[in-house]
């Protein structure tokens, strides 16, 4: 919701980086670059640009000289001219815009949002942007703008989420990623035969029975998960 006469959101010269960013319903009052500006040398890396406007100005999400965007998707941004961006001797690799910009891995297809018009911009399970980036080295070990791991599944996502669909498991161990990791905040250090909360139910019990392995009494009703799942 921020207004300049360019670069309404962010303006990023020189070394600059922003990274795993929502950039979300800023203006260029008369320039161009309603959601970000790049300028010699400043660069987007996993960021989602949408809804950005320049009313008098070219590239409504990102106007980009001698800059460069990377694995981020820019769409459903306004301007007088060139609606999504401005490729200005700039370098556009793994994006999702439309049209698509000329570079590496660029595609502008629907990035296929979860509910853009409630304003949640988290990947539908078909989105063409899950795994369709490209890995860097700062992504080890770092999170998305969610708090998700920002490498999952083996290739990184296109845009600031990261997705984990329901059906991956990382570890083969039957408990898929998300429910290991709204547990445990990681996708592999939860074992299904530990009781980790002693109510006699192992983890994968834990799980096939939509309980808690954290508190050994999930509904709170006094009897403990384990002798309920047994009775």
């Amino acid at each position: 919701g921020n207004t300049a006469a360019g670069g309404g959101g962010i303006s990023i010269a020189g070394a600059g980086v922003v990274r795993n960013s929502l950039v979300h319903r800023n203006g260029a009052i008369s320039e161009g670059g309603g959601g970000s500006t790049c300028w010699q040398g400043g660069s987007l890396e996993n960021c989602t640009i949408v809804e950005n406007w320049a009313s008098n100005g070219w590239g409504g999400g990102v106007y980009s000289y001698s800059g460069t965007v990377h694995n981020t998707i820019i769409t459903l941004n306004r301007a007088a001219d060139y609606s999504n961006y401005v490729n200005d001797a700039s370098t556009f690799s793994f994006c999702c815009s439309q049209p698509a910009s000329s570079g590496a891995g660029n595609i502008q297809d629907d990035p296929l949002f979860a509910d853009p018009n409630a304003g949640i911009y988290t990947l539908a399970t078909n989105s063409p942007c899950i795994d369709n980036g490209t890995n860097q080295a700062w992504m080890t070990d770092a999170a998305d703008v969610a708090g998700y791991p920002r490498l999952m599944h083996g290739t990184v996502d296109m845009g600031a989420y990261e997705s984990m669909l329901s059906s991956w498991d990382t570890d083969a161990d039957l408990l898929p990623d998300w429910w290991e990791w709204e547990y445990s905040h990681s996708l592999t250090n939860v074992s299904p035969a530990s009781d980790d909360d002693g109510d006699q139910l192992a983890n994968l019990g834990e799980y096939q029975h939509s309980a808690n392995p954290t508190n050994s009494d999930s509904d709170a009703d006094g009897m403990a998960d384990g002798w309920e799942v047994r009775f």
